[in-house]
């Protein structure tokens, strides 16, 4: 394929790839400024590619590659804040406390049913999903963290999806209801990080919460990550 450029293009960065090869294939990104010196074009010295200058790029080559998240008419009242400023957008919602319905693997001894959970801080990163509790609906920014009260969940509050299933919507009232409800319609199956996420046995307290009549979610249990939600912004 022929391609014709009618403007005149100078040379300004060059990117390398450098690999390994052995039992795992590693790779290094460096980009390389180019000067035009009275003999031609010179590359400078290399630096690290930032993810920065890729999404520069990447814009440059085909605005397609890197479509927006939009939001489509009012903002979700439960929306906190969202950026589609580079390659990974990011969204951070609310979601106050409610009555859930949960679903477990038969190895947790657990029967599926309802409980009341804390309020919950939804934070989805390009497609990776991050949730954390806290002890009020009225959030702000000094708001403090806590672990979020479920399995699959590492101790920095990523989520292990396993095989649920998401889709690729862009507009942000979707998107946010599209991860909600994969989470909540995942089967919890074991702890991640460092043990119980709360204090004491998680599945012994779920088992209790579960229990009818129903009870509001306990916030006594729920442990620090000594972080704010200005934090994770």
């Amino acid at each position: 394929m022929n391609i014709i450029i009618e403007k005149d293009f100078a040379p300004h960065t060059a990117i390398i790839v450098y690999s390994q090869k052995g039992e795992y294939n590693e790779h290094y990104l460096e980009s390389r400024e180019i000067k035009e010196k009275e003999n031609g074009y010179h590359m400078l010295s290399g630096k690290p590619l930032t993810k920065k200058l890729l999404s520069q790029m990447l814009e440059e080559i085909d605005p397609i590659v890197l479509e927006k998240i939009y939001c489509k008419g009012l903002l979700p009242s439960n929306l906190l804040t969202f950026d589609n400023n580079n390659a990974t957008p990011t969204i951070i919602w609310k979601v106050e406390s409610s009555l859930r319905n949960l679903c477990f693997a038969k190895a947790l001894r657990i029967k599926d049913g309802t409980m009341c959970l804390p309020t919950l801080i939804f934070k989805l990163k390009g497609s990776s999903l991050s949730v954390f509790a806290v002890k009020t609906n009225n959030v702000n920014k000094d708001t403090k963290l806590y672990h979020a009260p479920f399995h699959n969940i590492f101790s920095d509050g990523r989520v292990c999806m396993g095989n649920a299933k998401t889709y690729g919507f862009k507009e942000v009232s979707s998107i946010m209801k599209n991860w909600e409800d994969a989470f909540f319609q995942s089967k919890f199956s074991h702890l991640q990080g460092q043990g119980s996420p709360i204090k004491g046995n998680l599945n012994t307290f779920i088992k209790r919460q579960m229990k009818p009549p129903k009870q509001p979610f306990d916030k006594g249990v729920l442990v620090s990550i000594n972080q704010k939600l200005e934090d994770i912004l």
